[in-house]
């Protein structure tokens, strides 16, 4: 476990976006110190009795907020509406919930999987293809438009290049997410991906098609066009719109954005 979150090791998507996360050698290894503590049973850091050293809590705490996304997620306001996730998010309560539910055992992984019936297992599945699907790549093309994991989306962007293994770990993950979010929360989140996804496809189709004009194509593209020269205003517009009347489905799905 250690050694594949290492610098030199080859990195999986989990690993390198925690690495770019906390780029710390000394932060890592806290950080995986922690988890085994946790998985193992014993008492997290801002847990222990012994206060003969300086309480380690807030630095625990942080490099958990740091390696899950969560502090950008509380802090980057990149649409100008106010952050994902609320100020007050209680990150030793979420940690609490996620050690109860089962998310940090070790010794017996396959425990979710083994104890869940076939509609848990079935429901899990979908939800699995639904994070590493639709939902990564809405991230995806977020991040793409607003800037590197933005609001830590790269925790789902990551979703998107999973293996086949990688999936099954997160069917796991999905049955100890459930416990915690509960099914209303994934029905919101499935029909918000179901409403906003074509659009998303669409906008990643655009940039892709039209690679020249990547950094023109952002939420703020109105702006960034006035910039431009006139002429090569004109001709970025004269772009988009060839490619949008040779490309039919993109320009119905955009048809209702804004940008």
């Amino acid at each position: 476990m250690v050694a594949a979150i290492q610098p030199e090791a080859k990195s999986s998507p989990t690993s390198s976006v925690i690495r770019r996360r906390l780029n710390n050698p000394a932060d890592i290894m806290n950080l995986l110190w922690t988890f085994l503590i946790i998985g193992q049973g014993g008492q997290a850091p801002w847990e222990q009795e012994d206060r003969s050293l300086p309480d380690p809590a807030p630095k625990a705490l942080g490099l958990m907020a740091a390696a899950v996304g969560a502090d950008r997620a509380m802090s980057d306001d990149p649409l100008g509406e106010g952050p994902w996730v609320p100020h007050d998010f209680d990150m030793r309560r979420f940690v609490e919930e996620l050690r109860d539910a089962g998310g940090f055992e070790f010794e017996d992984m396959a425990g979710e999987i083994r104890e869940a019936s076939n509609q848990e297992l079935e429901q899990a599945r979908k939800d699995a293809l639904l994070f590493c699907g639709p939902l990564a790549q809405i991230c995806s093309v977020l991040e793409d438009l607003l800037g590197d994991d933005v609001g830590g989306l790269g925790s789902l962007r990551m979703l998107e290049d999973a293996t086949t293994l990688d999936r099954a770990s997160l069917i796991r993950s999905m049955l100890i997410l459930r416990k915690l979010a509960g099914d209303t929360a994934f029905v919101a989140m499935g029909k918000l991906v179901e409403e906003v996804g074509p659009r998303y496809a669409a906008i990643a189709e655009l940039r892709a098609g039209l690679p020249e004009h990547q950094e023109l194509l952002r939420f703020d593209f109105a702006d960034r066009l006035a910039a431009l020269p006139p002429s090569d205003a004109d001709r970025a517009r004269e772009d988009v719109t060839l490619y949008l009347q040779a490309h039919p489905q993109v320009a119905a799905a955009l048809s209702d954005d804004e940008n």
